[in-house]
């Protein structure tokens, strides 16, 4: 998921809410595990401010969504 979530993608150029990015994101705040949130917290620290963001959501809201993660 964490090297998708950095893959750009030609097909995807019209996209500028980099949705499969986002879509890794998800899944990897879903899973819960430790490597999971370390690869967000890499992710949050992006050169791409989009994705960036949406990892430092997903960060923020970690104990808010504990139910949700398969852990």
């Amino acid at each position: 998921m964490f090297d998708t979530a950095n893959v750009e993608l030609e097909y995807f150029n019209y996209d500028d809410t980099k949705s499969l990015a986002r879509k890794c994101i998800w899944a990897l705040a879903d899973i819960g595990t430790e490597k999971a949130k370390e690869k967000l917290v890499l992710l949050s620290n992006s050169s791409d401010t989009l994705i960036a963001n949406y990892a430092r959501k997903r960060l923020n809201n970690w104990e808010l969504e504990l139910s949700r993660k398969s852990i």
